[in-house]
Formats: structure tokens, C-alpha cells, sequence
């Protein structure tokens, strides 16, 4: 089995139209997804690279020990399946993982806006076709194109910022799309602010969208997409002002950093418009890429998801556990399927308070509704059992 993965930092599932999403463009994604098996409910372990790259590699949950941990690239080499990653020099994987692969490529960033992906791409399908003879690969690439300042040519931004002030007779000039770093936080009051982040980042994920779909169109040409598992997916998602929050300025763990997208086509289309409404998460990915090359999968936290994908069983979790600290903050969070559950157990001296925090799922999408005063024996036992999982195990 030859597999590609493509990782694309901050992207969001709520961003895609396979996931619900009725105003931003992603007509390439949306015919792989149609193409593909969709997993409706994956989320992070540790929603930042350093967290994603280390359960990608490992199999293993941050709060957890195993008697061995894995090592899948290790593993492949053992194997003697060939590994390349290819990335953007300017934000390059952790040292442990792509220590790991055979071959690595590091990509200059373009020096014309929206340049920085494509030289990414390019040498991408120029390694499908160098690894398409092999009866085993593994291919990864990594591209940090959601992450700003965004450099997003002005045909992307167009669909999102023409007319602005003609939709509204009282503004004094056309809303403008966002340059340069983004802002930390946001006051929910700042509609302008929120709405130019929001529809900037619309426009670099229809960016992404129009040169991921150039590569899977070369590769359904020449018919190799029928031959390669294919996952596109993301390390960790990207708050665009909700909760008032830019990017993780704060690691407040509500669904808008958590949840990301998993598209997974397999070989002839196999069980393609398959969606998984099981719990799934970044874990799951080693054991899901050991099974597809056939080679034994150790003991780890993770699952294979090709048995979700045939329909052979369900998803093993029942809950994810999640964790992050950022600019010396730091919470925890449980969500099953009925509920998410979020403690905050290190705040930054001056920072307003946040207590613990509890919805119910899946009605509040959004998790406006803390309800945690009506639910105070359940948020004390989600509270005791986090804080014995979690204690001093965030690395």
C-alpha cells in the first residue's frame, strides 16, 4: 500500500463543506470527501505541532504511558518502506519526526504571495511519481499555508471582500482583508475585526483548496489516486475570534481548536461518502497506516481506522482527552458524545477568571451555554478524574 498524507496546519473542519460549511469554497476537498470515508468527530490530543507530530509518530496520548511506545517510522524503516517529508523550510516538523523519514525535502517559501504552497505541491506529485513503482511508501507533506499573516492573491480574497460597501449604505469604506500577524484576542463587540479575520482566512482555505485539488487532479489523470490511501487532515484547527480568542493566545479548548477534519479515500473509491460518527483522534493515525501496509500493529492508544471504514466494528473511544499550554495558561479538557467538559488549571496572573466550563452535545455546537451550575456533581467527577489522569504529565 502506498500512502500520502497531507497535513495541513490550521485548518478547520467547520471551514469545509463536507463538514456543513455554506460560504466559503472548497469544491476540490468536497470531491475527495465525496471520494472518501469522512470522520465527523476526530479530535486533538494536544492541539499544537509539537502534541500532533508526537501522537502521529507514537500512537500514544500525552496523559498516558504504554509499556513500549511506538515509533511508526522506525517501524516502516524496518519494514524497509520508503518514507519522504516534504515541507516548508520555514516551518518545518519537529526534529523527532522527520528525523525519522528516509528521505526529507525542505521547501523554500515563494516569494509572491500564496507562492509558499505550490512549490510544496509541485514536489509532491513529483515524488508520487517517483514512488508509484513501489509496492510500499509513505509520503507526507506538511504545509503551514492557514497559519498568519496570510499571503492570499487577490482572486481568492475577491470572493469574499467585493462589494462590502455597498452592502452596507452606512460604512465609510470597504471592509479590508487582514495583513500581517493577527491579533491576540478580539472583543465580541469588534464585528469588523471578526469579520476580516473570518473571511481572510475563507479566502487562503479556497486557496488551499484550488491547489490541493491540483494535485488530485494529476494524480486522478494518470489514475494513481486509485492506487494510494490518501488522509488529508490537520495537526491542529485555528479560533478566528470565537470566544475572543485568536489562534491559542489562551488554551481555551473549546470545539473551534479541537476539532479537526479526517478525510481518508481508500484504493478504487472503497466505502466512498462514508461518514464516521464515532470519536476518533490524531492517535489513531500510526496504527490506521501500519494496518493499510499489512505490517503488525503493537499495543498503543490508538486504533486502525480501516475497520470503521468496512464496517467491521465501531470506534473504540468513548471520550477524548485533550490538554494545552500556552503563554504560561493551561487547561484540560473531556468530551464524549454528550458531553465537553473544560478546566482551566493554570491562569496568567492579571487574566480575568474562567471556571470550569460544561456543554452539552451535540446541540451547542458553538459551546456559548456553560451549564455547569446545573450539573455540579457531574462537573466534579469530570474534575477528579481529569485531574488524576492529567497531573504533571503535560510535557
Amino acid at each position: 500500500m502506498k500512502v500520502l498524507i497531507l497535513t495541513v496546519r490550521g485548518l478547520r473542519a467547520d471551514s469545509l463543506g463536507c463538514y456543513g460549511n455554506d460560504w466559503i469554497d472548497t469544491p476540490h476537498l468536497d470531491k475527495l470527501a465525496a471520494e472518501s470515508v469522512v470522520f465527523d468527530e476526530h479530535y486533538a490530543d494536544q492541539p499544537d505541532s509539537e502534541g500532533a507530530f508526537r501522537a502521529w509518530q507514537t500512537g500514544a496520548l500525552r496523559s498516558l504511558t504504554l509499556p513500549a511506545r511506538l515509533d511508526l517510522l522506525v517501524a516502516l524503516a524496518n519494514a524497509r518502506v520508503e518514507t519522504r517529508l516534504i515541507g516548508d523550510a520555514g516551518a518545518w516538523p519537529p526534529v523527532h519526526f522527520a528525523g525519522g523519514f528516509k528521505k526529507t525535502l525542505r521547501v523554500p517559501r515563494g516569494s509572491t504571495p500564496g507562492a509558499s504552497l505550490e512549490p510544496i505541491l509541485e514536489a509532491a506529485r513529483k515524488a508520487i511519481v517517483s514512488l508509484n513503482r513501489r509496492s510500499q511508501a509513505l509520503l507526507w507533506v506538511d504545509v503551514p499555508a492557514l497559519l498568519p499573516p496570510w499571503e492570499v492573491p487577490d482572486e481568492f480574497l475577491d470572493l469574499y471582500f467585493v462589494g462590502e460597501s455597498d452592502e452596507d449604505e452606512d460604512s465609510e469604506e470597504s471592509l479590508l482583508s487582514w495583513d500581517g500577524d493577527a491579533p491576540a484576542t478580539v472583543a465580541p463587540e469588534d464585528e469588523a475585526t471578526v469579520l476580516r479575520l473570518q473571511r481572510t482566512y475563507a479566502a487562503a482555505v479556497s486557496q488551499v483548496d484550488a491547489q490541493v485539488g491540483q494535485l488530485l487532479e494529476a494524480m486522478r489523470e494518470k489514475g494513481t489516486l486509485q492506487d494510494w490511501m490518501a488522509v488529508i487532515t490537520s495537526p491542529f484547527s485555528f479560533s478566528l475570534g470565537d470566544h475572543g480568542i485568536v489562534g491559542a493566545h489562551r488554551p481555551w479548548l473549546h470545539e473551534e481548536l479541537l476539532h479537526l477534519p479526517l478525510l481518508l479515500h481508500l484504493p478504487g473509491d472503497e466505502a466512498a461518502g462514508l461518514r464516521v460518527s464515532g470519536l476518533t483522534q490524531c492517535v489513531d493515525l500510526p496504527a490506521t497506516v501500519l494496518d493499510a501496509m499489512e505490517l503488525p500493529v503493537p499495543t498503543m492508544h490508538g486504533q486502525s481506522l480501516l475497520p470503521l471504514c468496512r464496517g467491521q466494528r465501531e470506534s473504540a473511544h468513548t471520550e477524548i482527552h485533550s490538554a494545552l499550554r500556552s503563554n504560561e495558561a493551561e487547561e484540560w479538557a473531556v468530551r464524549s458524545k454528550e458531553w465537553s467538559f473544560l478546566l482551566p488549571v493554570r491562569i496568567p496572573e492579571g487574566d480575568s477568571s474562567r471556571g470550569p466550563q460544561l456543554f452539552v452535545k451535540p446541540d451547542d455546537r458553538h459551546e456559548v451555554n456553560n451549564v455547569v451550575q446545573h450539573n455540579l456533581e457531574l462537573a466534579e467527577t469530570m474534575e477528579q478524574n481529569l485531574r488524576a489522569r492529567n497531573e504533571s504529565t503535560l510535557e
